[in-house]
């Protein structure tokens, strides 16, 4: 039987809760698993910091009138990023793509209980879904 066969709508949402909430916990684990949340600040603050570099920051006191006024603050000017801080960003992007695919597998998964009889829910092993990336 189907979970739609047997249930009436709040009683689907209340039944498939469960599973729901152990294909999210599972998601959650191995993102952190991977990349803990400091990782994860140290992340984000690099590609600020990077993304500054290649923009530069703007001189706020800049006197456009002044030919002494730097319009950036000094050694903040923009520049290419050297080779070692490209790679860092493609290191940093891969790991976030990485998590959007968790998150993707995720939702994958969460849809395919809309596809199973009640029994094939209850015996999937969310943790060992083929449908997790590497």
């Amino acid at each position: 039987w189907t979970v739609y066969e047997k249930l009436g709508a709040e009683e689907i949402v209340e039944w498939l809760a469960p599973f729901i909430q152990q294909i999210k916990n599972e998601s959650n684990h191995r993102i952190y698993e991977r990349i803990p949340q400091t990782k994860q600040s140290n992340y984000a603050a690099r590609i600020q910091e990077l993304k500054m570099i290649a923009d530069g920051i703007q001189n706020p006191s800049h006197n456009s009138e002044d030919p002494e006024s730097s319009p950036w603050i000094p050694g903040w000017e923009p520049r290419s990023w050297t080779p070692q801080e490209e790679g860092e960003f493609n290191f940093i992007l891969a790991e976030w793509l990485w998590v959007k695919a968790v998150r993707n597998a995720s939702n994958q998964i969460e849809a395919l209980l809309d596809t199973m009889t009640g029994t094939e829910i209850l015996a999937y092993n969310i943790r060992e879904s083929e449908l997790w990336p590497a």
